[in-house]
């Protein structure tokens, strides 16, 4: 019976070791830094103007992003960009786009750019934050909704098309399959993390954050899945991910193309992340043209 005593305090001990550095983990990805506002690309000069625009969502956050308005607006565009990005980064896929004859809205996501709201939720907020635009950009004359996301944005984009199949058609770049999968891949591989996780399991800090976020935030991280979403998506999805991508691991993208219904799959050699367009631009825009239908046929 002696050892009893020292198990139980080892146990606690190990349990208050998971929750406090689960909650630092926890913290850190939900209150991803705002990096300063990035200037619009060069390439958009010759485009219409961009319209400041933005909307009130349900929790009371203002989201604010850029829109090109072209003329005929009948198709459109909604544009997502990546975890510490902001509208700019995806704004460079706008040329393409106008060019075949799509108007595009790129907005901040929450917690980044000039969005409102103070925590980034992996798709468990943002996916109705993309729903509240899709409702804007029908309101503005759309009546054809399309949309391309990069890694979050991507991840967000399927959660969102699962929850009501307000898009045509979609493409993600490098989505995560869920953000335990993606976060388990990143601490698992940081650097120094084979000491560290031989004393604390990867997966104890995992869940000390899940339990962490439960309680401060009532957020189940759980919830922010791609993968289970797959499983109801009725929207044609065109999966994009390098093949070289260490940030999200290519087996992601292969999962959600394993489950989802409609969808394709293209594995880009030499691309890291978010990068296939810089890999094989020309071959990125036929597929994503081809895949989303552009309203004027005009693909080169």
């Amino acid at each position: 019976m002696h050892w009893k005593r020292p198990a139980l305090f080892a146990g606690l001990f190990s349990i208050v070791i998971f929750l406090g550095l689960g909650a630092v983990i926890c913290e850190g990805a939900l209150r991803t830094p705002r990096f300063p506002y990035r200037p619009v690309p060069d390439a958009l000069v010759n485009l219409p103007p961009l319209e400041d625009v933005s909307i009130t969502v349900s929790d009371g956050v203002i989201l604010r992003g850029s829109f090109i308005r072209t003329s005929p607006q009948r198709s459109c565009v909604l544009l997502l960009h990546g975890i510490g990005d902001a509208r700019a980064g995806s704004l460079g896929f706008a040329p393409m786009l106008v060019k075949a004859g799509y108007s595009v809205l790129a907005p901040d996501s929450r917690g980044h750019g000039k969005s409102g709201g103070d925590k980034v939720t992996y798709g468990i907020l943002e996916k109705w934050d993309t729903l509240a635009w899709a409702a804007w950009m029908r309101n503005e004359g759309c009546t054809s909704l399309y949309g391309l996301g990069e890694s979050l944005g991507g991840a967000v984009l399927i959660q969102a098309a699962a929850e009501k199949p307000v898009f045509s058609a979609i493409v993600a770049e490098c989505p995560y399959e869920s953000l335990l999968s993606v976060a388990f891949d990143r601490i698992s591989r940081a650097p120094h993390a084979a000491s560290m996780l031989s004393a604390i399991p990867a997966h104890g800090l995992l869940w000390g954050g899940v339990l962490y976020a439960r309680i401060r935030y009532g957020l189940d991280l759980r919830e922010a899945s791609p993968l289970q979403s797959a499983k109801s998506l009725k929207t044609p999805l065109l999966l994009i991910h390098g093949l070289k991508d260490q940030e999200t691991l290519p087996r992601h993208s292969e999962s959600i193309h394993q489950i989802a219904e409609d969808s394709e799959l293209w594995l880009v050699p030499g691309a890291g992340h978010v990068s296939a367009y810089v890999a094989a631009a020309v071959e990125f825009e036929k597929k994503v043209l081809i895949w989303l239908k552009p309203p004027n046929n005009s693909i080169n």
